[in-house]
């Protein structure tokens, strides 16, 4: 794994995974980065900021450099109805849950060059939103830790 392309493709990995596991399609029900201001049925996923590491000594050379990231991520929803928020935020922590019996599959561990996708808190009251002609729906969100690593080691 080449660290300019880390991001992205933890990211892309993350976002897929979800997509799969609630067997939406890319570009129709779900979107990387944002969603379209006039659909409603539709998710997003996008990461980016957060994460405890010391930027000054990891610039400065005295820790290793950028081995592995931790980012803030968010999933996002906007439906028609308060209950289907509500089921898809239990339906993504229910993936994230998936095979703890088997820790090597919980929080999307090595899927691609994922460390783990950990939420850090609750899904989000389902709230209404006026968007569009007067248009009401619902939106919901859960946050999370995008920990990824940027060799090709993903040990």
């Amino acid at each position: 794994m080449e660290i300019d392309i880390a991001w992205s493709s933890a990211e892309e990995s993350a976002f897929n995974a979800i997509a799969e596991h609630l067997n939406h399609t890319p570009g129709r029900e779900c979107f990387l980065g944002a969603m379209p201001d006039s659909m409603t049925n539709v998710w997003m996923f996008t990461s980016g900021g957060g994460g405890d590491a010391d930027v000054t000594e990891i610039m400065a050379g005295t820790v290793a450099c950028y081995d592995e990231l931790v980012m803030d991520a968010t999933a996002e929803c906007r439906y028609e109805t308060r209950r289907m928020c509500q089921d898809w935020a239990m339906s993504i922590l229910q993936l994230l849950r998936d095979g703890v019996e088997d820790a090597t599959t919980t929080n999307l561990h090595h899927v691609g060059n994922i460390h783990m996708l950990n939420p850090t808190g609750l899904p989000t009251d389902p709230t209404p939103a006026a968007f569009g002609d007067g248009v009401e729906a619902w939106t919901c969100s859960i946050p999370f830790q995008l920990v990824f690593r940027t060799s090709a080691d993903l040990g």
